[in-house]
């Protein structure tokens, strides 16, 4: 092993991480250069050769020999596991090492580079969820790696976890690639991390079994054991988020009903609609940006006026703080065009859902508002001759708003 090896490896895992050449090339110029030899004589040369270098040089070159490894076998992490820890390699802190600088670090050489999601993004756990995953099998020699330094040091991966910029290594973890289930220890260091991500990663990581289950609900009856576990999760959950501010929770818990309106657990309406988080929850509907359109507004009116609203003595308290914000941001709907787009069937049902939601004296302070809007509007006949592109757009909003004044 020497450094023209480890620089011939190196641009082999770049050609095929930027699809420069396929697997099949990959793995032959890597048996190539590696002459052919044995997992165990690739460690034991590599073992020697890093005993010579210092600082980065170490972890880099020890990352691209095992990434060269698993390239070949991508089911060789247990072997490499087997024989670092037999043999007493002093690979554990060289592989974090190499890692962290290829996810974490500055090098314009040796990085992996991916933003996925942005840092002002309203909902991050919606990314989460739904976010391709093309990015994983392109580069699966490098998750592998990762996955070796879980099996051979798990304290460094759940640190290297918590430094990865570009998430990655939690991305893979929340869709199975890597078979990773995180420890109650990471999930309460992500909830108690600064990075807003983090947050909804935990919370992804604690839904998981809890969205699988009320899925399954939605289609069949639970039997009582799944029925248990399920209650458990749901309990474990809502437990762990007693250590998050009142706001943290407000805000994962309103993320994870927006994005599974049609199947979730009433335990997570009742305490953002209940005393402690309705002041929180109401921020969330008129301050964060998440409810985009009239059908997610319907939901949220929909759930506040289905789910009781308790004081911690049990006790029903008002939800006119909740109302007042569906109301609120129904008007801006209306006075920012935007949230309602079309007046498809479904669109109207979501109307007349919110209105249906809101209070007489509301509905009434409503009406006297789509007046004064629709006054506004440049909708007249003489509109229409001198400036008809603005007729046609005021003239659409005139339609919405007569639709909206027909289910008052």
């Amino acid at each position: 092993m020497d450094r023209f090896t480890v620089t011939a490896l190196t641009q082999v895992i770049d050609d095929r991480g930027n699809q420069r050449i396929d697997s099949t090339i990959a793995k032959k110029k890597i048996t190539a250069i590696l002459h052919r030899r044995s997992v165990k004589r690739v460690l034991r040369d590599l073992n020697e050769y890093v005993s010579t270098l210092e600082g980065n040089a170490k972890g880099q070159t020890v990352l691209v020999v095992i990434m060269a490894l698993l390239r070949l076998d991508l089911d060789a992490v247990p072997v490499l596991a087997q024989e670092i820890q037999d043999q007493g390699y002093l690979f554990k802190g060289s592989l974090y090492g190499g890692l962290f600088k290829l996810l974490c670090g500055n090098s314009d050489t040796f990085s992996f580079q991916l933003t996925w999601m942005e840092q002002n993004i309203k909902n991050p756990y919606e990314r989460i969820e739904w976010w391709a995953d093309d990015y994983f099998w392109n580069h699966i020699e490098m998750f592998m790696a990762v996955r070796l330094l879980y099996d051979i040091q798990p304290e460094l991966f759940e640190k290297l976890v918590l430094e990865d910029k570009s998430r990655v290594i939690l991305r893979s973890m929340a869709h199975g690639h890597m078979d990773i289930r995180p420890t109650d220890v990471l999930l309460q260091k992500l909830l108690k991390s600064e990075d807003r991500i983090h947050h909804n990663f935990a919370l992804a990581f604690y839904t998981q079994s809890i969205t699988n289950a009320c899925t399954q609900m939605q289609n069949k009856a639970l039997n009582r054991i799944r029925q248990k576990e399920l209650k458990q999760s749901i309990n474990h959950f809502m437990i762990s988020l007693d250590t998050c501010s009142i706001e943290l929770r407000a805000e994962l818990l309103t993320n994870y009903l927006l994005v599974h309106q049609y199947a979730f657990p009433e335990a997570f309406a009742r305490e953002l609609v209940g005393a402690e988080l309705q002041t929180e929850f109401a921020h969330q509907i008129t301050g964060s940006g998440k409810v985009r359109s009239i059908h997610d507004l319907a939901f949220v009116a929909k759930l506040i006026m289905k789910v009781p609203a308790c004081n911690q003595e049990k006790r029903r308290i008002s939800k006119k703080l909740l109302l007042d914000a569906v109301l609120y941001v129904f008007m801006q709907f209306i006075q920012g065009r935007n949230g309602i787009y079309i007046l498809e069937m479904q669109q109207q049902n979501d109307i007349k859902t919110v209105i249906q939601s809101l209070t007489v004296k509301q509905k009434k302070h409503f009406g006297q508002f789509l007046e004064k809007q629709d006054k506004l509007l440049m909708v007249s006949a003489l509109d229409k001759l001198v400036r008809y592109q603005i007729y046609l757009e005021d003239f659409r909003q005139h339609e919405i708003i007569q639709c909206i004044q027909s289910f008052l």
